[in-house]
């Protein structure tokens, strides 16, 4: 309600802002000439929705049709749909809700397992008869958490390959007969250059230039989709790889020692132990006070010369001289820092890397 608008003059009324998932028609309403003590004006006020429509793909078309898509979110029963002949379903759902999607149909598997997303545009998706469910992660880390935007990421999952098969260093996007397909949101993508497959574990590197929150990727065997992985997306993710392979302990990398006649070599920072059957970590010696020591840190999702990039090693902030690409591996970065004889008589301690206010998993390295 307005009180004391003066007569005779035009007015443009409009209501208030509403939260983002709520508009109003129409937005605004022009009121010419004010002749009346009362004037109703009428505005009608919707939630914004979005397309969600989506295809079951089999290579049997009666395995398509007749699947239930449910779909979820709090606060809200839930929705059910039956794909069509060919497959597809579709529904305007509102917007700016987390949602998640299941198919299910007797006797059938499919992959992924679901999709689950917060709604802030039309959606397409696409569900896999046959196919298992895998989970993709940074290779450094395995953390279940996003993935970077470049980098290597691992996938686990069953039935990957037949064999284990390296790349060794060639460009190739099929390993054993196995590929995979990275697509964002839109089912937009492409494929992504193989490392290593396994029957249980691929390596790849993410394609080049991905912008998008949410990663489907697609593991194809003999032009048949074998497992789905869906995964979100972080511009930065750091990892540092671990010795063991498993995100934590003993880190990967090299020490070099700079003497005071010019001279320098590299030295391993950790030991294979034939009864735990595990790396350790081999103590570092600092040696002479002229001896300047330097670390070389490996590890993935870390921007090329990141200024951000700080680490920590114990309760001692060291000095980060190169953060960015290592030159002889694709997909593999480096991070070079120079170690200060106050870390002398430490012990085992933690070594802490955040890429602007993004930590990376926590490795350990050893001083005498």
């Amino acid at each position: 309600m307005f009180d004391n608008i003066r007569g005779g003059f035009s007015y443009e009324i409009f209501p208030g802002a509403f939260s983002t998932n709520i508009f109003s028609q129409p937005y605004s309403r022009q009121v010419f000439t004010v002749t009346s003590d009362t004037m109703d004006l009428n505005f009608i006020v919707s939630r914004v929705k979005y397309s969600v429509s989506g295809q079951v793909i089999s290579t049997d078309a009666k395995e398509a049709s007749g699947v239930t898509i449910k779909i979820s979110r709090d606060g809200a029963d839930p929705i059910e749909l039956t794909t069509n002949s060919g497959g597809g379903f579709a529904t305007n759902l509102d917007g700016y809700y987390r949602y998640t999607i299941t198919a299910t149909k007797n006797g059938l598997t499919f992959g992924p397992l679901s999709y689950t997303f917060d709604l802030n545009r039309n959606l397409p998706l696409r569900f896999y008869v046959g196919a298992s469910t895998s989970v993709a992660v940074s290779a450094a880390t395995y953390l279940s958490q996003p993935i970077p935007a470049s980098g290597i990421i691992s996938l686990f999952g069953t039935g990957l390959s037949e064999k284990a098969l390296a790349a060794n260093g060639e460009v190739t996007y099929e390993l054993d007969g196995t590929s995979v397909y990275f697509g964002d949101e839109q089912n937009i993508g492409g494929r992504c250059q193989l490392i290593y497959v396994s029957p249980l574990q691929i390596n790849f590197l993410m394609p080049t230039g991905v912008i998008s929150k949410k990663a489907v990727f697609r593991v194809i065997r003999n032009e048949f989709v074998a497992s789905v992985a869906v995964a979100q997306i972080s511009r930065v993710t750091p990892g540092i790889f671990s010795a063991n392979s498993d995100g934590r302990g003993p880190a990967v990398g090299l020490l070099l020692r700079v003497r005071a006649d010019g001279s320098y070599g590299y030295e391993e920072i950790v030991d294979y132990d034939s009864a735990l059957k595990r790396y350790v970590a081999r103590p570092i010696d600092f040696g002479p006070e002229s001896d300047q020591l330097y670390l070389e840190l490996y590890g993935t999702g870390i921007r090329d010369d990141d200024p951000s990039v700080k680490v920590k090693i114990g309760d001692i902030d060291v000095p980060v001289l190169y953060a960015g690409r290592q030159s002889q591996f694709i997909g593999l970065d480096q991070v070079n820092v120079q170690l200060p004889r106050s870390l002398a008589g430490k012990g085992e301690v933690n070594i802490q890397l955040t890429a602007i206010t993004y930590p990376a998993n926590t490795v350990t390295i050893k001083f005498k």
